[in-house]
């Protein structure tokens, strides 16, 4: 299997407390806390109303990144999403695979859907989304220069895999894993209703709890994080970035792999930690 690997080295020169500034790429919140944040994605959705019965009961807010067909699809859903107090964020317009979008075109498509769901949300809400999550978690430089001139910080995710095709005890393994503090947990309510999302969002909830971590909104959890604009961006290389006294680093990787049939598909989870060390997950959306 061929991979390559584009790497984005964020590097910090000066610290920013105040807000997450549009066109940074965030994978996890701050770890000084014992806090995590839910995310949901492709909605609203199937399972969106059951979601948000759960959520309501365990008293939980939570940020949902939805695509603005389905809204326009269930604009009800998405008003009771706000209305519950929960976080919209934007997943574009018709979760396109932006990596087999032609290059001359991509960043003007990316800009368009962006902007289009933009105004359907904040029609149906009030309020425009502040925060981008992309299809497939895909992020490039140029996704970045995208979200930074429509004024969106791009949200990834810690841990999700509540799309593959595995057993729920195997699925929950996982998410079980990655549940620590600054966790950015990723799950569906939309995007079809064989996922088996309820089941294991209670499950997470539960172990938070055992745990004492608690779930916070995405804009709470970024809030308390140290975050600035990409000051540096290097592709191809995949070598370890050690933090520096005076300059944290952040070291992000997002892939492709070549599938069976000799397509480019997006690897989508790749962290490596400032300290060294594997990745921590990996996932491929659909």
């Amino acid at each position: 299997m061929r991979i390559k690997t584009v790497s984005l080295i964020l590097l910090f020169p000066a610290l920013a407390f105040a807000g997450v500034p549009a066109g940074t790429f965030i994978t996890d919140g701050p770890k000084e806390k014992p806090e995590i944040a839910l995310s949901f994605d492709d909605g609203p959705g199937a399972s969106t109303e059951e979601i948000l019965s759960i959520l309501k009961e365990a008293d939980v807010k939570a940020a949902f990144f939805m695509l603005g067909e389905a809204a326009k699809e269930r604009p009800a859903l998405v008003r009771e999403v706000s209305a519950e107090g929960h976080l919209i964020g934007n997943h574009t317009f018709s979760h396109t695979n932006f990596l087999k979008v032609p290059k001359e075109e991509r960043e003007a498509k990316l800009e368009k859907e962006i902007t289009l769901t933009d105004e359907i949300l904040k029609e149906l809400t009030g309020k425009k989304p502040e925060f981008l999550r992309m299809p497939y978690g895909v992020t490039r430089p140029w996704v970045l220069r995208v979200a930074k001139k429509t004024g969106h910080p791009v949200f990834n995710w810690t841990y999700g895999s509540d799309w593959e095709k595995k057993p729920k005890e195997e699925l929950l393994k996982g998410y079980l894993e990655s549940l620590r503090p600054g966790a950015i947990i990723l799950m569906h309510d939309g995007g079809g209703k064989g996922r088996k999302t309820v089941w294991l969002l209670k499950k997470v909830l539960e172990e938070a709890k055992k745990r004492g971590l608690k779930p916070v909104r995405l804009d709470e959890a970024a809030a308390g994080a140290a975050v600035a604009a990409p000051r540096a961006v290097s592709a191809g290389t995949t070598e370890e970035v050690q933090p520096a006294a005076a300059a944290l680093s952040i070291f992000r990787s997002t892939s492709t792999r070549q599938n069976a049939r000799g397509e480019e598909v997006p690897v989508r989870f790749h962290l490596y930690p400032p300290s060294g060390g594997k990745t921590n997950g990996k996932g491929d959306e659909k």
